[in-house]
């Protein structure tokens, strides 16, 4: 059985034509970096705490999932391209 975090990633991963290993891992391109705020969006929707979501992407630290919940926040709402591709990973 697939995870909630495998499908919410390969979902990421999919929409912007990637490897979700690159989604865990340390570069950080722009592309790569909004699908990785959309999967901590997704997952914190789904009442993921901030270090499990940090774990689960790479052992990131709790705070640099805070800052891309924040930055999600404000691009969902004044970037449609980003929103869409939010919506399609929570869908997933």
């Amino acid at each position: 059985m697939i995870s909630l975090s495998d499908q919410v990633i390969s979902a990421a991963a999919q929409a912007i034509e990637i490897d979700p290993r690159e989604l865990i891992g340390t570069r950080r391109y722009v592309e790569l970096v909004r699908a990785r705020w959309a999967v901590m969006r997704a997952l914190s929707a789904r009442q993921w705490s901030t270090a499990r979501i940090g774990r689960r992407l790479g052992r990131r630290d709790h705070t640099t999932v805070m800052h891309g919940l924040k930055r999600a926040a404000e691009m969902y709402a004044s970037d449609s391209e980003f929103a869409a591709l939010c919506d399609r990973v929570a869908a997933a």
